[in-house]
């Protein structure tokens, strides 16, 4: 580094930089477990502290988990932008191969 590197206000936190960095990846979509390897991390770390660092992407989350759901024919719109599983109430609407609710109900729950 340079004298006058040295003297910015950059090079007095480098932690800050490193942060921001890391930080920067993650939101760009670098998968975790890169970001992790890159950082030196291990993953439930840096999940840890760089979590909230994450911003602005749930509508695109969202996107890809609507778009997963309808890849398996489900929708996940209840019509008024706000997303949500069809279907969903606790009890299963398809039952595993071979298990009917009656099995459920004979043997107090699933088998």
């Amino acid at each position: 580094m340079t004298t006058e590197q040295a003297a910015s206000p950059l090079a007095r936190r480098p932690y800050d930089l490193r942060h921001a960095g890391i930080s920067l990846w993650l939101n760009a979509g670098v998968a975790a477990t890169e970001v992790a390897r890159r950082a030196g991390h291990g993953v439930a770390v840096m999940l840890q502290v760089y979590a909230n660092c994450v911003d602005g992407e749930e509508q695109v989350y969202n996107d890809r988990i609507t778009q997963a759901l309808a890849s398996v024919g489900i929708s996940s719109s209840n019509g008024d932008g706000r997303e949500k599983l069809h279907g969903v109430s606790g009890t299963p609407e398809v039952e595993p191969a071979g298990v009917s609710r009656a099995d459920h109900s004979e043997h107090g729950g699933s088998k």
